[in-house]
This record gives structure tokens, sequence and C-alpha cells, in this order.
């Protein structure tokens, strides 16, 4: 059993885990600490608790349960796949949500009592629930206020970070956890990148008819000045004809 918790708890999809004090890792002449990547809490059947840091023994007794979970930022995908724009563009988002749990009891002990319905936490299970409590309606709602070219132009980091951290409030607050801030974000609509290029293939080929209209205008009056000169040259050859 040494072997599969600390197994698991090197496994980069793994958020958090729940065993049973006896599951704990032991020796005869040594405890077991804490990985520097994660923190616990061991819950008494009792109730009682207490929050555990990375750096040190948990020391469960065996009745015990212990929650390990993440204590550095988690990147949380969501993604809209096909989403109408303020102005009518489809638009394809992809968001990184940065959470975390705070390193105390209340916090760790809200994980276990809303996501660890099962043992173990992934990161996509994870997504699922963020995406579920309000990350992929509240991205669509955001996409559906925004016209396309802000949407894949400018960065709208600080506002879909408001949007969201309103429409996830209850969650954050049922489940412990904090949102801490967006990371990437990325935006694409084919329909609003064909109408842009269309529109810089309409400008550039007006320039160019203006030019070519500027340039035969040129030589129309080039053309005009040269008759003239003829005409003045004949005129002065018939009457020197004349004479």
């Amino acid at each position: 059993m040494i072997l599969d918790v600390l197994k698991t708890l090197a496994d980069p999809q793994v958020v958090a885990l729940r065993i049973r004090g006896a599951q704990w890792p032991r020796s005869l002449l040594r405890g077991t600490l804490i990985p520097d990547a994660w923190m616990g809490l061991v819950q008494r059947p009792d109730g009682r608790r207490r929050f555990v840091p990375s750096g040190e023994d948990p020391a469960p007794d065996r009745d015990d349960t212990l929650v390990l979970v993440r204590n550095r930022a988690i990147t949380v995908p969501v993604t809209l796949a096909d989403g109408p724009s303020a102005d009518g563009h489809d638009v394809h988002a992809d968001v990184e949500l940065l959470v975390r749990w705070m390193p105390r009891d209340d916090e760790l002990a809200a994980l276990h009592r809303t996501l660890l319905d099962e043992d173990t936490l992934t990161l996509a299970r994870l997504a699922q629930c963020v995406g579920e409590a309000g990350a992929a309606a509240g991205l669509r709602r955001f996409v559906a206020a925004t016209p396309a070219a802000q949407l894949v132009e400018q960065d709208i980091r600080e506002p879909l970070y408001a949007q969201l951290a309103a429409d996830l409030q209850p969650f954050l607050f049922d489940s412990g956890l904090v949102l801490e801030r967006l990371g990437r974000v990325t935006c694409k609509s084919p329909t609003h990148e064909a109408r842009v290029t269309l529109e810089r293939e309409t400008a550039r080929r007006a320039e160019e008819i203006a030019a070519r209209a500027a340039l035969e205008a040129a030589a129309r009056t080039a053309t005009r000045r040269r008759l003239d000169d003829l005409g003045e040259i004949l005129g002065k050859l018939r009457t020197a004809a004349a004479a």
C-alpha cells in the first residue's frame, strides 16, 4: 500500500486524494512526510480535524480519514466549442482558470464534503465540476455579450474574470476553492476572420482601382497636352504655308 499511495500522489492528473488512516505509509524507524506539493487534513471519527502542511508527518490513527490536496495553483481548462458573439459570429474560446485551496482546515473540509464523492479527485473531474457549476455558462454569456473583434483581438481577461468569479461564487464558497486569476485566454472566430479578410481584400482592391484610375487620368491628361501641342504646331505650319 505504501507504493500505491505515493505513486498516486506523483500522478500529475490527481488533484486530491482521500485515504483511511491505516493506509498512510508507515515504518518502524520514521514516519512518512507529506510531499512538497501537497498538504493534508486529518479528520477523526468524532468530527475533530487538524491541518497538516507539507513536510510533516500527519500520523493519522487507523480510523481517521486523511485528505491530501495539492497546495499550489491548479490550471482548470474551460472550453466553449461554438458560441455566438454579440454581432452573430461563431466563436471558439479556450480559457484557463487558476484555482487553489488555501492551507486551512475549513477549506480542505469543504473540499472533502463537496468534491470527494470518490477517493480520488482528478483534474478532469475538477474541470467538469467547475464547468457545470457555472464556468461554461458564464463563458457562453460573456461571449454572447461581446463583439467578435473584441474577443479575438483584445485582452479580455479582466472583464471575463469578473464574470466567472461572480458566476462561480456559490461553488467556490461551498468547495473551499479560490479563483486566483485567469491564465491563457484564446478566442477564435472563423466567420469574423473571414469577414476581416474580405474587408482587407476589398480595401486592397479599391486602392488598386483608385491607383489605376489615377494613372489612367494622368495618361489622358498627358495625351491631351501632347495633342494640344501638336495642334499648336500644325496651326503654325498652316500659317507659314499660307504666307
